[in-house]
């Protein structure tokens, strides 16, 4: 077992943002696995609000309602530097997070 320094990015959209006709989620999972990141998670939330303070949350009979989602990634800081070049282009308003993480290697990971 091996432990390595690592950073975990999130970052915080909407479900209904987009980036040309592809949901802005979808386009950072696919960005981060061309960057070479490990993975990524996207998690749906149920209610919360941003900025603009308004309260965003899933009402029974609205269609498409505008509910947070948060993408995970835990890479290298060079692999997110790479990722995050091009997210900085797409999406500059995009609130991003960074933390310091270890990352436990798993047998038959590369570095």
């Amino acid at each position: 077992m091996t432990w390595q320094d690592a950073e975990l990015l999130r970052c915080y959209l909407g479900s209904t943002d987009k980036v040309g006709s592809e949901t802005a989620y979808d386009w950072l999972v696919s960005t981060a696995q061309r960057a070479g990141l490990p993975g990524a998670t996207v998690t749906h939330g149920s209610i919360g609000y941003g900025q603009d303070g308004q309260i965003h949350r899933n009402r029974a009979f609205q269609w498409a309602p505008d509910l947070p989602v948060v993408v995970e990634c835990v890479a290298s800081t060079t692999q997110l530097e790479t990722f995050l070049a091009e997210v900085a282009l797409t999406l500059p308003d995009l609130l991003i997070t960074r933390q310091a993480v270890r990352r436990l290697m798993r047998r038959g990971e590369h570095r």
